[in-house]
């Protein structure tokens, strides 16, 4: 069962679930039940929909990292400190390094779960892929031996691979638990018409 091995494993620190399929096939939905579960557990989360951004915010990669940063605050109920955490002598992936450690994370006491939908979308920036994923990879390292980043949990849900070739130790989607949603077979149909308790015969079934 995806949904139990999912909230089995956001309960580890450090954890990062990566969670694919082809489009409409639940894989959002299936995140949603992982957040939700979450919060059950009394979890701090939050839910960055990639797919809403403004474009110009995959022109640069500081504006992409300081809107990651701001929009994570914001959904914790945090105010926006982008000013006094970015400092331009560091690259992008240091200050908001230093924004969650420093302010997000040091702040709460609770797991935070932060889930990044429609992900495929930095694959078409290729300087903001490599940074970006750089970034999740080392948050995943960091959390193997630093008690502060253990409390972060990852959720990345995608569509598609990347095309762009990846050092394996700089990228996050070789590691953590991947969960790939394939299409329904004919009995999971099945089982969700008689649950929406629909009469369907069998061409509509097909």
């Amino acid at each position: 069962n995806y949904e139990q091995l999912c909230y089995e494993e956001v309960k580890k620190p450090g954890s990062l679930i990566r969670i694919k399929s082809p489009e409409k096939m639940g894989k959002s939905s299936l995140m949603l039940r992982v957040l939700g579960y979450a919060e059950e557990l009394g979890y701090r989360t939050v839910n960055i929909n990639l797919g809403q951004i403004n474009q110009k915010f995959f022109e640069d990669l500081d504006k992409f990292m300081q809107w990651f940063c701001a929009s994570a605050g914001k959904q914790m109920g945090v105010r926006v400190k982008i000013e006094e955490y970015w400092d331009d002598i560091f690259a992008p992936n240091d200050n908001t390094t230093d924004y969650f450690e420093k302010y997000l994370l040091k702040g709460i006491e609770t797991p935070l779960v932060v889930a990044i939908d429609n992900f495929d979308r930095v694959f078409n920036y290729a300087d903001i892929e490599t940074d970006f994923c750089g970034l999740l990879r080392g948050w995943y390292e960091k959390s193997r031996s630093d008690q502060l980043w253990g409390n972060l949990r990852l959720i990345i849900v995608h569509s598609r691979e990347s095309y762009l070739p990846k050092d394996i130790n700089q990228s996050p989607f070789n590691v953590g638990l991947p969960i790939e949603l394939g299409e329904f077979k004919p009995e999971q149909i099945q089982e969700l018409v008689s649950l929406h308790r629909l009469t369907w015969k069998e061409q509509q079934l097909e």
